[in-house]
This record gives C-alpha cells, structure tokens and sequence, in this order.
C-alpha cells in the first residue's frame, strides 16, 4: 500500500486494539460493582481500576505476563516447553462453575419470535459479530509470535494452534452467553441485570453466595488479563506510524492507550449493548479485508 497509505490499517487496528479493551473495562468494572456489597463500589471506580492494572502489567509486568498467558508457544515450537502456560486453567475452571450454576435456568425450550428468512438473517448476522471478536486477534500474532523459530513454528502450526485454541475457548463462551441471555425472561434477577452487562454474569453465579462471588472476581481478572495484550500490542502499532512516533517509548504509548480506553469506558458505560454489537461489526469487516 505504500509508506502513507498504510498508517490507514495502522489506525484501524488501534481503533480495534485500544476498542476491545474499553469493551472489557466497562464489563470488569460492572462485574466489579455487583460484586461489592450493595453497589458500594461503583462502575465508573471498577473501570479505573482494571485501567490502572492493566497499565501496571504493561508498563513492569510483561515478561511475567507472558510467563502467566502465553499457552501456544510451547505446542508451536518444543523448545520452549518449560514455558508457564496458567492463564486458560482459572477461567476455565469458574466458566465451567458458570455453567453449572445457571445452566439449569437457560431456555432452551421457548420457540423463536420470527421465522424464515428473518430467522436465517439473524442468526447469519449473531455469527458474523461473534466472528467479528475472534478473528482481531489477527492482527496482534506478529507481536505475540516473535518467540517462535521459524524453522520449527511451520504456517500450519501457528494456524492449527491459532484456530483450535480460539475454536475451543469463544464456542464455549458465546454458548454461556447465549444461554444467560435466553434466560432473562424467565429470572427477576437475571433481569435486573440486564442483558450484555457485566452485572448479568455476577447474577449468573447468584446461587452460590459468597463464593459466586468470588468466582465472579475471578472470571473479572480474566477480562484484565485480556485487556493486556491488545494494550501491548497498540504501544507497536503507535511506533509504526511514523520514524517520529518510533523514537517514543514503547510504554508512554501504552499508557496513552489506558487514557484513551479509561475515558472511553467511562463515557460510553451506559451504552455497552449498542457500542459492542457495532464496534465488533464494524471491525470485523476491516478486519476480514487484511487477512484476506
């Protein structure tokens, strides 16, 4: 595309990197409210706080980071085996209790609204957004895959380990998601919540006491340990720019992009449902276009 055309792409998956995290701000710091005893902590003091953690990681933390996260390089290149790979087992572990406690509330049962065509459009266009959200993590494999031999992590290594690992963990989370939405009609709490809130995962743990709770703040350092990479990843992305924005820092451009993203989640908090569903849209277009 050339030296000046290409700061276009380069913009775009800032806006992508930089928008991924304000969505899993707002969401942490939801979770965080209904956590705390009677909303003591509000949503806007949660959003700081995933901000500054994030900003923590970043800045001093990376290496650990990657130690804590980095599950794919050791399958990819054996070299690397005695890497930590711990990030996936939490998760999993109070998704599947997730699973557990509200499953038995999802309807699966209730006939749909529409039929048709309208029912074929809408289920294309729920797995076009759903699409939208995995492949962005594209883009970031440069940064991430830098670990790698080569030699050994082949095209088709990184694309199987690529695929399953996003495969297994965004099917299993679309379905609880899907199922704690289908369920809102039928549970007061649940729809207290609200639908596409952070506060509706909380809920989803409501039979468990104390300890949903605690699973609950978990699954919601799950969302700062995801906000990590792409805040990483932007400090790059803002260096490419131009030879300029390449002498600065990396981690003063990283914490350019907290500021961006805090003050973002915290205008835009009441409005999660409607910025997720275009936001993803919209990048997952732009996304589709680079890999292809």
């Amino acid at each position: 595309m050339g030296w000046w055309p290409v700061k276009i792409c380069v913009l775009l998956n800032l806006v992508c990197l930089i928008g991924y995290s304000m969505i899993d701000a707002v969401v942490a710091g939801q979770m965080l409210s209904a956590v705390s005893p009677n909303g003591s902590l509000t949503v806007e003091v949660g959003i700081v706080i995933t901000a500054v953690v994030t900003w923590l990681v970043t800045t001093f933390g990376i290496k650990i980071f990657h130690h804590y996260e980095r599950s794919a390089v050791p399958l990819l290149d054996p070299s690397m085996s005695n890497i930590s790979r711990y990030a996936w087992i939490p998760q999993s572990i109070v998704l599947l209790i997730l699973a557990g406690t509200a499953g038995p509330k999802f309807d699966i049962h209730s006939a749909s609204t529409v039929t048709g065509a309208t029912l074929a459009g809408n289920r294309l266009t729920f797995f076009s957004i759903c699409l939208s959200s995995a492949i962005t993590y594209a883009p970031g494999a440069a940064d991430f895959l830098v670990y790698c031999d080569p030699k050994i992590a082949s095209r088709w290594k990184v694309f199987g380990a690529t695929l399953t690992g996003l495969t297994l963990s965004f099917v299993f989370t679309f379905v609880l998601g899907t199922g704690l939405a289908s369920g809102l009609q039928n549970d007061p709490v649940w729809a207290a919540a609200g639908t596409g809130t952070g506060a509706l995962v909380v809920a989803g743990y409501d039979g468990l006491g104390n300890f949903g709770k605690f699973c609950a703040v978990i699954a919601a350092l799950g969302l700062i340990a995801n906000m990590v990479p792409p805040t990483y990843s932007s400090g790059i992305d803002f260096q490419i720019l131009g030879r300029y924005p390449a002498r600065v820092p990396r981690y003063l451009w990283n914490t350019l992009a907290v500021i961006i993203f805090a003050v973002c989640a915290l205008a835009g908090r009441n409005s999660l449902s409607e910025i997720f569903t275009n936001f993803l849209a919209l990048m997952g277009y732009c996304e589709s276009i680079f890999i292809v």
